[in-house]
């Protein structure tokens, strides 16, 4: 059978590459200047043969749900790996079933009734269903394989162990003999047990490489658990463990079995302490379980010594070594302990203090200091317990919100599909659509009375709101005080000096070639072409020296300005020391020319050194800019938060004095002041980030921005009417929509169709501010789905507006309106980063562009627009991504990536704004040319997926199902 690394490893147990590939099959591509395929006709041509590979997708699907169930039993009992939850494994392959079951047959009909919409969204839900059976799938995998592939080496190892000690004690005369000495049993026995260490040393080797893989693989996932597997790596590196495995078996051949067994004992050791790092907990809530258990069994220890050294007889020297040795072992536990809580710093000195008075027989004293550690120890677990309290309920929280935020996005995508129905719906046959409209309404009411009603008052909300104020003024000058001391880090004076030292450097290499040009030409006293190049060469040196007396002269006049606090000055010396050293390295490369052997190396050096100079003097102007811009949202921050505490305080008194009108206005002019410094708190920690200078200035801004949007959030929650509010008026408008349809008025329908899904986007809105103040991770996560529903729209409409005339254009155009409505409020939900919502913002006016042209019939104009929109909703995807990273301590390079048929190198048929682009070769092609056009963000992820390798049937199930559907013509 083969290995489990080859067939099931790379957490992509089940199709990770078969997933990744199955993004949106129609998904917006880069080119903005694409037009859809043509429409495939109901019952004929193409649209035949794409139900029929439909439904052989389904078939495959259905049959990888079962070979899933089989994959895990074969996992479970052939190669002892445990998952944490066999449920959700079974819950992966029962959403496999429904997939094959339900979806794909949906799908078949949709396109065989010439629906493509409709199918276009099927394809979207099962894309999203495979996604996050990947994604559970990598969660249970990745740790079962880690910690098997760790339990594997321990077991080699102390297999290995044990065989040298049994070689060494079974042969009194063994160890050290010399090998001409040795019988040949003798012999074979050092072999056997060189032989076990090798084998266990491989195994050390496939776990070390294990721990690397599932570092790489978890680092945009789950970045904690990234760090933590990184951790137990570390532990290896550091005792050395692989290479003390293999001189282990070395030694053991040599006959120095003591040797030998040492080494093992410390390869076993480490080991064992990276299998307890990777026990640990990552998230939050295990991590204080694990501290709330640390602490209680220190404290047991500590009653035990307490007793001991109370009982202490100063005539038992064993009972006092026992109560000496328990006691450090406190000490131990302890000195654990405080790394993760500083509180317990003084209590483990006193343990240790507690310690030596036991072995000096100062017993009071001793247990003086025992007391006062158990009363440490009290106080930490109370306070620990109140915090997992506070976690365990907060998470619960979170966990209930962001469910609550699926289900909006669900009614929304469900009310999206009624109001396009409706839309299309003639008014004989509008009644069809009043029943699921209706029952669309009993989910909406269903929702609603999950929800806690808001009993705040405006006084409460002032207040609320004036503390998400003041967060977002300490933040901001937080951020300021980041900048300041990136610039710093930056000043003109050290630019300045880094380039007198890089035209310096030019100067040498100039006057070096000078000097070699000047031996040459006198070896050769009758070549005109030699005398003339050392001349100019002379010249070249003589320009390369003067540049660098200036460079040296813009150096110290920089200096000399930055003493005197004219930073302006000092900056454009410290450029014009940079540009001096430019000129000193030019000069430098005019020496050596016609050197017959010129200096390469000096030379790329001075040159590296000027450019780096260069860079300096440039990014040090950038921070100055950068630090002055976060001064000034810092100082906005501060007047934007004093005139929420003035409002809050009104607010409140307007409330005592029983004018409500006079509070609520308060109330919002406070809310309005919060988001105003929410806003400026996230300028001044973009402008900290573009004044970083290295990874730790950049991650430390990058947790100023993290901190800037739960501002946001708080003070957007503070705003906002409740969730409950939001859906109460939404089910409202169902209702309405609803009776409309049954009275056969679909336009009236359509209006409060279009209510129905603002008051649903204000919920999300709600409920996303909420979840970010307890979860920002999972707020971003929200947000991305809704992002990514809204861009299937898009595209959606776009396909359609490609194909339709200039009549239907003008009856979509309300629709198209409305989705410029929810781009414009998404843009506004404040957990989302300001890069992510200024796209937005650009995608919603785009969208709003496209409503307009739609209107006056101009096909093109409405096309460019909608192109504008998802390229824009592109834009603000990658922002949410990297910004998701980023929360998480993570640094994710955006690089550009060419398309798939740019890939392929074959020439793609056109595709439309959103449409998809397939190579040309039919069928007998098919595996080399399609070529869905991917979002960016969507293509990294199939990009990481084909690095890792998977058992070559899910692969070719899931893909299939995206291949034939990407436009490749039938051989029907």
């Amino acid at each position: 059978m083969p290995s489990f690394g080859t067939r099931w490893i790379k957490v992509s147990g089940l199709c990770s590459c078969g997933l990744a590939l199955a993004m949106h099959m129609s998904a917006q591509g880069e080119d903005a200047g694409t037009t859809p395929p043509a429409p495939a006709q109901p019952n004929g041509g193409n649209n035949k043969s794409l139900q029929l590979q439909q439904r052989k997708v389904g078939t495959q699907i259905d049959k990888s749900a079962e070979q899933l169930r089989e994959v895990l039993e074969e996992v479970r009992q052939n190669m002892g790996v445990e998952l944490e939850s066999k449920e959700k494994v079974k819950q992966a392959s029962d959403v496999l079933k429904d997939i094959s079951e339900k979806t794909v047959p949906k799908v078949i009909n949709d396109l065989k009734e010439g629906q493509n919409r409709d199918a276009l969204t099927g394809q979207a839900a099962i894309n999203n269903d495979l996604v996050k059976i990947l994604k559970m799938m990598q969660k249970q995998l990745a740790p079962a394989v880690t910690r098997k592939a760790l339990s594997d080496a321990i077991k080699k190892q102390k297999t290995a162990l044990d065989k040298t000690k049994e070689t060494r004690l079974t042969r009194e005369s063994l160890e050290g003999k010399p090998k001409s000495q040795l019988t040949e049993e003798e012999r074979t026995a050092l072999h056997e047990a060189s032989e076990d260490q090798k084998k266990a040393a491989e195994e050390l080797e496939k776990a070390k490489q294990e721990l690397k893989d599932q570092v790489a693989n978890l680092k945009d996932s789950d970045p904690e658990a990234a760090e933590n597997v990184k951790k137990a790596l570390d532990k290896l590196e550091k005792a050395e463990a692989e290479n003390k495995a293999r001189d282990a078996a070395n030694e053991i051949a040599d006959n120095k079995l003591r040797q030998a067994e040492a080494k093992q004992e410390e390869v076993l050791a480490a080991l064992k302490n990276a299998e307890e790092q990777l026990d640990k907990s990552t998230d939050k809530v295990g991590k204080l379980e694990e501290k709330l258990a640390d602490l209680k069994d220190a404290k047991k220890q500590q009653e035990k010594a307490h007793a001991e050294t109370k009982n202490l007889d100063g005539q038992n020297e064993e009972e006092m070594k026992r109560a000496a040795e328990d006691q450090g072992d406190v000490s131990k536990k302890l000195n654990e302990l405080k790394e993760e809580d500083q509180k317990l710093a003084d209590a483990s000195k006193k343990s240790d203090e507690a310690r030596n008075e036991i072995i000096r027989e100062e017993n009071k004293e001793a247990l003086k200091n025992q007391e006062e550690v158990l009363k440490a120890l009290d106080e930490a677990i109370k306070e620990t317990e109140q915090d997992l309290a506070q976690a365990q309920n907060a998470e619960e929280k979170a966990t209930e919100l962001a469910e609550q935020l699926d289900k909006i996005g669900a009614m929304m995508e469900k009310q999206q599909d009624l109001a396009n129905k409706t839309d299309d719906a003639k008014p004989e046959d509008a009644h069809a659509l009043a029943k699921p409209q209706d029952e669309l309404a009993k989910d909406a009411e269903a929702a609603k009375s999950e929800m806690p009603e808001d009993k705040r008052t405006d006084g409460e909300k002032a207040q609320e709101a004036a503390q998400a104020a003041k967060m977002a003024e300490q933040i901001a000058q937080q951020a300021e005080k980041q900048a300041q001391e990136s610039a710093k880090s930056q000043e003109p004076q050290a630019a300045a000096e880094q380039a007198a030292q890089a035209a310096k450097q030019a100067e040498q290499v100039a006057q070096q070639a000078a000097q070699q040009q000047q031996q040459e030409a006198q070896a050769k006293p009758n070549d005109a072409q030699a005398a003339q190049e050392a001349k100019q060469s002379q010249e070249a040196a003589q320009e390369a020296k003067q540049a660098a007396e200036a460079s040296q002269q813009a150096a110290q006049e920089a200096k000399q300005q930055q003493q005197q606090g004219n930073k302006e000055a000092a900056q454009k010396s410290a450029e014009q020391a940079a540009q001096k050293a430019q000129e000193a390295v030019q000069a430098a490369q005019k020496a050596q020319q016609g050197l017959e052997q010129p200096q390469a190396q000096e030379m790329a050096q001075a040159q590296q050194a000027a450019q780096e100079a260069q860079e300096a003097a440039q990014n040090g102007e950038q921070a100055q800019q950068a630090a002055q811009q976060a001064q000034q949202a810092a100082q906005q921050a501060a007047q934007a938060s004093q005139q929420a505490q003035q409002h809050a305080q009104a607010s409140q008194q307007a409330e005592q004095a029983g004018q409500k009108e006079q509070a609520a206005s308060e109330s919002q002019k406070a809310q309005e002041a919060a988001m105003k410094a929410a806003e400026a708190a996230q300028q001044a920690a973009q402008a900290a980030q573009q004044a970083a200078n290295g990874q730790q200035q950049e991650q430390a801004a990058a947790q100023s921005e993290m901190a800037a949007q739960q501002a946001a959030a708080q003070a957007q929650s503070a705003s906002q009417e409740s969730p409950s509010s939001a859906m109460q008026q939404a089910m409202q408008a169902m209702q309405q929509a609803a009776q409309a349809l049954a009275n056969q008025q679909p336009q009236q329908a359509h209006q409060q169709q279009q209510a129905a899904m603002q008051a649903l986007q204000q919920a999300a809105q709600a409920t996303a501010a909420e979840l970010a103040q307890l979860d920002m991770q999972a707020a971003m996560e929200a947000m991305q789905a809704m992002m990514d529903s809204l861009a299937n729209q898009e595209m959606a409409m776009a396909q359609k507006t490609a194909q339709a005339d200039s009549a239907q254009m003008a009856q979509m155009s309300p629709q198209q309106a409305a989705m410029a409505q929810q781009a414009a409020q998404q843009a506004q939900m404040a957990a989302m980063p300001q890069s992510a919502q200024q796209a937005m913002q650009q995608a919603a006016q785009a969208m709003q562009q496209a409503a307009q042209a739609m209107q006056q019939g101009q096909q093109a104009q409405a096309q460019a627009a909608q192109s504008q929109a998802m390229a824009a909703m592109q834009q603000a995807q990658q922002s949410m991504s990297q910004a998701m990273a980023q929360q998480q301590g993570q640094q994710q390079s955006q690089q550009a990536q060419q398309s798939p048929q740019q890939q392929q190198g074959g020439k793609p048929h056109d595709a439309g704004p959103g449409g998809f682009a397939y190579a040309k070769g039919g069928p007998a092609n098919q595996e080399a040319n399609w070529a869905v056009a991917l979002p960016p963000k969507d293509r990294e992820e199939v990009e990481q997926a084909l690095k890792q390798k998977m058992p070559s049937q899910y692969r070719r199930h899931i893909s299939l199902y995206y291949q034939n559907l990407a436009g490749t013509q039938s051989t029907e």
